[in-house]
């Protein structure tokens, strides 16, 4: 009897004339492994990589230390370098990260894998054909002698030589995600095989999530959560420090923190990041439909039950960070898992479902009200210290300000002041202080280097006198204080003499404080009308002339001011496009950086290099006051000033393919709501790139390349043969 070679045993394709060959692992190998470990070893050791390098990203390099940066650097070359011998030992035939095993159209594999090298030789060559040099504690651009002008070149040197390794360090969590998965879910069809009941398994896991994913995405969760927990206790605690160990690299108070993150933006997109993909756990993590009915469906039998609550606490914790951004991207990604919440249950229990979904949104809808005018504040507070950058300190300066009592408000705390820090000026070093008392007084309060007390006089009955009025307040600095209200001299404070409390030689020149304690609105409204600062002094003449313009227009006759800023202008579209703790819109951030670019000869088509951006800026002479080098750019401005057309292109390009893996065949099958749960997650974190700086936190970039490693190898069609049982498929995908 000839032996029957088709697949499955007793089928063959005889109106084609010829018989489907046997999948990869099915048949016998003719050449041994030359690696002394086998492939349940190699699966774990990548495993364990991959969870040592997110939960380092996370707890250690979120903070942003060299040393932690470059830990889990190598720990993605060391997973890539791992992937790179077993593809070359030929030992992961049909599980390669490259072939994706059965039914698998191998381009996928090899084009990303073709685009991945290909931008980290656009690195390599970057680096070695540099053009220059940053030096950040002088401030100044080196050129390194000649370069190749028509290949790509770096600016920056360093920082390419970084970035290259910062590259291969994430081409390795790819590659090593993508094998484990694909290993993993190899590794489960092979123990099918032989199996009586194994042809009915496969078509049970091609509709939920592999085990290896399941791991993977409880460890994410459990891990955002104690973050969210910890953030929190850590705001409480009131510390400078993050984790209470590691210094912030960006000089900001606790306020700005969350948790190891220096940047609540950071934050705020990595949690967006992960709690969708908590819920897709829950909601499609479970087994299939004949697991399903033998199990009890009583609220609390399952574990999963925690993922809810996880979600939650992540959701809660990225609002909790009051990113502007974060807020209305965590809006749409909402939106997204009540849709398919809802698509995934009301068939099944529709009382249930719509009673649920309805009390969620009733919940979500009043505390959208009750706490709008906390998120109005919080977009105001941005404005409420702008910088002067003038580390020297201020010999002598003119404060002016704008109040608006016209609804008589009772308000307390301050009106204008300087300091060194954006929050509480009150009681700082070579601070000056006006604000109002509970009971209507009007305080001028200044402090010298030792924090002693050099000015400190009332102005009684402020509020009674001049409610209902517009009141212009200038205090001028020059020898001695002296205040203006409404142009008329109230008071006037000499420098003592007498040396009992020492005079300071120059105040604060950090940030000017506004409105800190009260309102500060738009539209007219009670509170700060308007803000300006000048470095020298003025008579109060010249500032009520000022005072009396527009916003942006200019007098001849007066000297421009550091600092003009219209309170009365800030509606809600401005708190949205300007850039906080700024008077300058996005465009004219944009702007700033196009033009350091030119200045330092940077060719458009080719760019300043990878990572060179944020060096070039900070020695540029276009420099913008007050912005910090990451925050003149989004990430599609910096790849396409860096990278230039082409590496733009290819990362594009490269983007593209990962994303639009799931809707060709191959791979491994996934339920079609956690796949669109991880583009609502990804598309989240690239919608954010377009106003802010997503990828420059490592653990925000490293999580978005491993979920992309993730939807790379996955698969929403439907497998040849799967005809049979589509009805019961499409009810366990939505």
């Amino acid at each position: 009897m000839a032996e029957d070679k088709s697949w499955p045993p007793g089928t063959s394709d005889s109106g084609r004339g010829r018989t489907p060959r046997a999948p990869a692992f099915v048949l016998e190998r003719k050449k041994k492994s030359r690696l002394p470990w086998s492939e349940a070893s190699l699966s774990s050791l990548t495993r364990q990589l991959l969870y040592a390098g997110l939960m380092a990203s996370v707890w250690a390099a979120a903070s942003q230390p060299s040393w932690a940066i470059w830990v889990v650097n190598g720990l993605g070359i060391l997973l890539g370098s791992i992937q790179l011998l077993r593809w070359l030992d030929q030992r992961s035939i049909g599980t390669s990260a490259l072939d994706e095993g059965v039914e698998s159209g191998r381009w996928v594999g090899w084009s990303v894998a073709g685009l991945g090298l290909a931008l980290c030789l656009w690195c390599l060559v970057s680096a070695l054909n540099a053009a220059g040099a940053v030096d950040l504690k002088r401030e100044q651009w080196t050129a390194l002698g000649s370069f190749i002008s028509w290949l790509p070149h770096s600016y920056d040197r360093p920082s390419t030589w970084a970035a290259l390794f910062t590259g291969l360090g994430l081409l390795g969590y790819f590659w090593g995600t993508r094998n484990w998965l694909l290993a993993a879910s190899t590794s489960d069809l092979k123990k099918d095989e032989g199996n009586t009941f194994g042809r009915n398994r496969k078509r049970r896991l091609s509709r939920t999530l592999l085990p290896s994913l399941h791991q993977l995405l409880w460890v994410l969760s459990i891990s955002g959560t104690a973050l969210v927990l910890l953030a929190i206790f850590q705001r409480a605690t009131g510390t400078s420090r993050l984790l209470w160990v590691f210094p912030d690299i960006l000089g900001r108070d606790g306020l700005d923190h969350f948790g190891p993150f220096a940047s609540r933006n950071s934050a705020a997109q990595y949690l967006i990041l992960l709690w969708p993909l908590a819920f897709g756990l829950w909601l499609f993590g479970g087994r299939g439909r004949s697991g399903r009915l033998q199990a009890t469906t009583r609220l609390g039998s399952s574990p999963r039950i925690v993922l809810v609550f996880c979600g939650l606490a992540m959701l809660g914790g990225a609002v909790s960070t009051f990113s502007r951004g974060a807020w209305a991207v965590g809006l749409l990604t909402v939106l997204v898992v009540c849709v398919l919440t809802a698509a995934k249950y009301l068939p099944r229990n529709p009382g249930w479902t719509v009673a649920s979904i309805g009390g969620l949104l009733a919940i979500l809808s009043g505390l959208f009200f009750a706490l709008w005018p906390m998120v109005v504040e919080r977009l105001q507070s941005e404005f409420h210290s702008l910088p002067l950058e003038r580390p020297e300190g201020l010999a002598e300066f003119t404060l002016a300000g704008v109040l608006d009592l016209s609804a008589a408000p009772r308000m307390e705390g301050l009106l204008l002041g300087v300091s060194e820090l954006r929050r509480d000026s009150m009681g700082r070093p070579r601070a000056v202080w006006l604000g109002l008392r509970p009971d209507g007084t009007l305080s001028l309060m200044a402090w010298n280097s030792q924090r002693q007390t050099c000015v400190d006089e009332p102005l009684d009955g402020f509020i009674e006198k001049n409610k209902g009025t517009l009141v212009e307040l200038v205090v001028v600095v020059h020898e001695g204080l002296r205040l203006f209200v409404n142009g008329k001299l109230v008071q006037y404070v000499e420098p003592d003499v007498t040396g009992k409390v020492l005079w300071p030689s120059t105040f604060a020149g950090g940030f000017m404080n506004v409105g800190q304690g009260v309102q500060v609105r738009g539209g007219g409204r009670d509170g700060i009308q308007r803000a300006v600062l000048w470095d020298r002094a003025l008579s109060p003449l010249t500032v009520s002339r000022w005072l009396k313009l527009q916003a942006g227009e200019s007098d001849p006759e007066s000297p421009e001011p550091l600092v003009d800023f219209d309170y009365s202008r800030l509606g809600l579209r401005s708190l949205l496009w300007l850039k906080g703790g700024t008077a300058l819109s996005r465009g004219d951030i944009r702007a700033s950086a196009f033009q350091a670019c030119r200045l330092a000869g940077v060719p458009p088509l080719l760019g300043s290099g990878p990572g060179t951006f944020p060096g070039l800026y900070a020695v540029s002479p276009v420099r913008l006051r007050g912005l910090k080098e990451m925050h003149v750019h989004n990430d599609y401005l910096e790849f396409l000033l860096t990278f230039g057309l082409p590496g733009s292109m290819l990362l594009l390009l490269a983007a593209g393919v990962v994303l639009g893996r799931p809707l060709l065949k191959g791979g491994i099958r996934m339920p079609q709501g956690f796949v669109v749960l991880l583009w609502t997650s990804l598309a989240a974190c690239l919608v954010l790139a377009f106003i802010d700086w997503p990828f420059f936190s490592p653990p925000v970039r490293l999580l978005f390349v491993v979920l992309g490693g993730v939807l790379s190898c996955a698969t929403i069609r439907q497998r040849a043969g799967g005809r049979r049982g589509s009805e019961e498929a499409l009810e366990e995908d939505l």
